[in-house]
């Protein structure tokens, strides 16, 4: 890339923008509604946005006009925006539902957000945001990668680079996937939540539960957090007479397997016949989901679909959720005593008393699953 000049000098009427002193915005005069807008301050923003003196700190010092902020949500639009920022975070699905909070955010903050990941549809209706490809490895990943379009490029100009990650090492100090998102870009008042399209509908029975059987995949042999599938199995003879039951996955030779052949399902989508977009329609219209841990978890939370999470071990709930966040549609039962191990190999505990998961599935389906 050939060396650029002196950056010019800006305009009249215009300022050198956040980052990069070759791209020039308005100049905005004082804010003429309050000098000391302070954070959650009613008069200013109507406690909507947090505002210090028309200035908000992130890596740069930007300054904001809040001419328009009496109570108007939209009055960081245009070029009140911070720039430009790059996201990078974990290419799983669970993983990607968890950033939604923070992308949300950082789309309210930045004026363009560009995001790395394999599943763009889980930000379908995010504002401003352009969607990076990702080399990723993962064989669902890879086949999502191949059917989507409009991939972007991160300009050179970008000032904001990001990440959201996450380490066993933090799991074993007890802090949770979403606690460590947010200590690295932290937000206040966010929900775990994603619409759904009604162009992502399909044909299905008036009543009916989603089930996920324990499988293990050649790529990531987590087998420590499956629970038993028997426990998986118990729940649908429990439920089939009263509902249809629909079982996905998508399980390949070699590649991935079930730990126990399903049995009793009345429909069965095991070869990934239904798309991320189908099966988070398909949750958010079904009576309950019943699944180990893995991405139903988050899913099924998001889209609002009664999710029951039967553990194994490895891996606490706590670490799963937020204390933030409403789980008035999520109940997790677990192995006691559990074994917080965090390791994808070791044989845990996995026993659960078969008359308290009944009653705990019972109680949370037909209650209000607080």
């Amino acid at each position: 890339m050939p060396k650029r000049g002196k950056p010019p000098k800006a305009p009249e009427g215009y300022e050198q923008y956040p980052g990069n002193p070759y791209k020039f915005w308005p100049t905005l005069p004082p804010c003429t509604h309050r000098i000391e807008a302070v954070k959650g301050d009613p008069n200013c923003c109507g406690g909507t946005y947090n505002t210090i003196e028309c200035k908000v700190i992130d890596d740069l010092v930007t300054r904001l006009d809040c001419r328009n902020c009496d109570g108007n949500p939209n009055w960081i639009s245009g070029f009140d925006r911070h720039g430009d920022v790059f996201f990078k975070g974990h290419d799983g699905i669970g993983d990607n539902i968890y950033q939604r909070p923070f992308i949300k955010a950082a789309c309210d903050y930045y004026q363009t957000v560009y995001l790395q990941t394999p599943w763009p549809q889980v930000y379908w209706d995010l504002p401003n945001l352009k969607f990076v490809k990702t080399n990723s490895y993962f064989r669902t990943q890879k086949i999502n990668v191949k059917k989507q379009n409009g991939w972007s490029n991160v300009p050179y100009t970008v000032a904001h680079k990001k990440e959201l990650k996450y380490s066993v090492i933090r799991f074993r100090e007890h802090v949770s996937i979403l606690e460590q998102f947010n200590q690295q870009f932290p937000i206040e008042n966010f929900q775990l939540s994603m619409p759904v399209k009604d162009e992502w509908a399909f044909d299905v029975p008036d009543k009916f539960i989603v089930v996920h059987y324990p499988t293990l995949r050649r790529e990531w042999l987590n087998g420590a957090r499956n629970c038993k599938p028997e426990y998986i199995q118990q729940c649908v003879d429990w439920l089939k007479k009263d509902y249809t039951v629909i079982s996905i996955a998508h399980i390949k030779d070699s590649e991935e397997w079930f730990v126990q052949k399903p049995r009793g399902c009345d429909q069965q989508f095991h070869h990934g016949e239904l798309s991320i977009e189908q099966v988070s329609w398909l949750l958010s219209k079904s009576s309950l989901a019943i699944s180990p841990v893995g991405f139903i978890l988050p899913l099924g939370w998001a889209v609002g679909c009664k999710t029951f999470i039967i553990f194994g071990g490895a891996q606490h709930p706590k670490l799963l959720t937020h204390p933030k966040f409403s789980q008035s549609n999520l109940d997790c039962i677990i192995p006691e005593p559990f074994c917080d191990c965090n390791k994808i190999d070791h044989s845990c505990n996995k026993e659960i008393d078969l008359n308290k998961l009944k009653s705990r599935l019972f109680t949370f389906l037909e209650g209000s699953g607080e």
